[in-house]
């Protein structure tokens, strides 16, 4: 398996954020994955933002699809320790392991900037926002990880809209008025948001002039930054949700890993044992 390979594939298998084991990102995948799938799509399923682009690859072994609606819907079914990841802990996985997200594309927060948006079928959803943001300076990235389960409103295009959670980490995001190249190496690691522009820099930052209203934060499939998305319920197969785990749901994983290994050590010292009193048995001519 090639190193490229290998990297790609690692999103499936789980990636240390911090060290070994304490935070950890990966993929909605294997029967969790599967579980959650079933129940947001049962949750929701006369609203086809979410019914009818959210699916479970058998085949892959790993959810399909993501709009927002989608993000916000799973963080709620998700265990305590686990969330859907930011745009710092997307950041972080382009940081360790680039290409583990090339090819891919993921929906880690919305941007308003504000409260009335020239594309009408999201005027609603931005007035909404901006009502329940009130007290904060726009524009402002709110993660999805703070939004709660969809709210059914019949008021909103998608028939769906959104609530922010008491304590949400808000951040201010005047940057993503600007569009253009910038550095990885100038992304606040606290946030995951580029710090200023850099006409040689590795990635860049679309949003085709758009300075108002409300629109989707993107990490593309070649790792640029989108904040120009304007329909909310799009969604496409090569979409993922990335879920990360935090400490506590890392130490459970670590202790069923020692459990494992404790469990496979002993059939090792017996498998070994065994095979000594054998070979005794040989060498005192009792076999």
């Amino acid at each position: 398996m090639s190193s490229e390979t290998h990297e790609k594939n690692r999103l499936y298998q789980g990636i240390p954020l911090v060290n070994k084991m304490i935070p950890q990102a990966s993929f909605l995948v294997g029967e969790e994955g599967k579980e959650i799938v079933k129940a947001v799509c049962t949750d929701f399923k006369d609203y086809p933002v979410i019914a009818d682009n959210f699916r479970y690859d058998e085949q892959q072994g790993v959810a399909t699809g993501s709009n927002l609606f989608i993000l916000a819907a799973v963080q709620h079914r998700l265990p305590a320790a686990q969330h859907v990841a930011t745009l710092a802990d997307l950041e972080a996985v382009v940081r360790i392991a680039p290409e583990a997200l090339r090819g891919f594309y993921e929906d880690p927060a919305l941007v308003l900037r504000s409260p009335k948006d020239s594309y009408e079928p999201n005027n609603f959803l931005a007035k909404d926002l901006a009502r329940q943001l009130s007290k904060q300076d726009l524009p402002v990235m709110i993660p999805a990880r703070y939004l709660k389960k969809p709210r059914k409103e019949g008021g909103s295009s998608y028939g769906l809209a959104f609530d922010i959670q008491e304590g949400a980490d808000i951040i201010p995001a005047a940057v993503l008025q600007q569009a253009g190249r910038f550095s990885s190496t100038d992304v606040d690691e606290s946030t995951g948001l580029f710090t200023k522009l850099d006409p040689q820099g590795d990635r860049e930052h679309f949003n085709n002039g758009k300075t108002g209203g409300i629109s989707g934060v993107l990490v593309g499939r070649n790792l640029d930054l989108d904040s120009n998305g304007s329909n909310l319920g799009v969604s496409y197969p090569d979409g993922r949700v990335v879920v990360v785990k935090s400490a506590a749901g890392a130490q459970k994983i670590l202790e069923q890993c020692l459990a494992e290994l404790e469990e496979e050590n002993a059939k090792i010292v017996a498998n070994a044992q065994a095979r000594l009193k054998l070979a005794k048995d040989v060498l005192c001519g009792r076999e």
